[in-house]
């Protein structure tokens, strides 16, 4: 906390004199010339387990506390050092200068844009220490009276953004998913005519179907041949005996 310069140059961890640098822990007291990290760092390695390993340390709730402590020193740290401003150079990397955006947290807003407000006008505060820390210059303290209030006249209004952001994500969603039961009955319909298509082609491909129609086409021809033969016998009775009555009927004059 004594450290009166946020960081200096290279800005990574070799840097000295960095408050940024001490606080991650790469900037090693005298005193402690056998650990390999200090501070944030140690915390991390003592735990041990997946709190020890960057893709995972998030993994474990206790990330949240030591966190959540590391960003009120940074806090009592900007409090006591009021005239630093954020560094902006070259060096520092491209994602941390002071105009890059935290991405993605929403809304998209730039490193430099923080740097300037305090924690209560961002929605939260922390609880003063009871310890008094040597060499950190004066210390502001933060009044409650008048939180919400002044939260919401000087903080960044989070809610509209997360609503519009959700409500979107929303809509999205329910859009895929209509159009994906959509596309599930539009396939079943299609499905259900290929299977009757399907068992129309099997059943008339089934060898005792081939012969009952050969039956069948059978039986009707033998049907027709004697509806011919009998219409036929029924003709030629008919004519013979038109032919008997007009032989009857015919006089022969003598």
């Amino acid at each position: 906390m004594a450290r009166s310069l946020f960081d200096t140059p290279p800005f990574d961890k070799t840097s000295r004199n960095s408050f940024r640098n001490t606080l991650e822990g790469f900037e090693i007291p005298d005193d402690s010339r056998h650990l390999n990290a200090s501070m944030h760092n140690l915390v991390h390695r003592y735990l041990n387990g997946t709190m020890s390993l960057v893709p995972t340390a998030a993994n474990d709730p206790i990330f949240m506390l030591h966190h959540s402590f590391v960003d009120k020193l940074l806090e009592t740290w900007l409090q006591d050092h009021s005239e630093e401003t954020y560094p902006d150079s070259e060096q520092v990397h491209p994602a941390q200068r002071a105009q890059a955006y935290m991405a993605p947290f929403l809304p998209l807003r730039t490193n430099n844009y923080y740097w300037g407000r305090d924690t209560q006008s961002l929605g939260y505060s922390y609880k003063k220490h009871s310890l008094h820390h040597p060499g950190a210059g004066k210390s502001v303290t933060r009044q409650d009276a008048g939180f919400l209030e002044e939260s919401k006249a000087s903080g960044v209004q989070w809610q509209w953004p997360v609503l519009g952001v959700f409500s979107i994500v929303l809509l999205c969603v329910s859009a895929g998913a209509a159009i994906k039961c959509k596309d599930k009955i539009r396939q079943r319909l299609q499905d259900s005519e290929t299977a009757e298509k399907q068992t129309e082609v099997d059943y008339r491909s089934n060898n005792l179907y081939a012969v009952w129609i050969k039956e069948r086409n059978g039986n009707a021809d033998k049907s027709s041949a004697a509806d011919a033969a009998s219409s036929g016998a029924s003709q030629e009775t008919g004519f013979h005996q038109r032919g008997e009555e007009a032989a009857v009927n015919v006089e022969i004059p003598l």
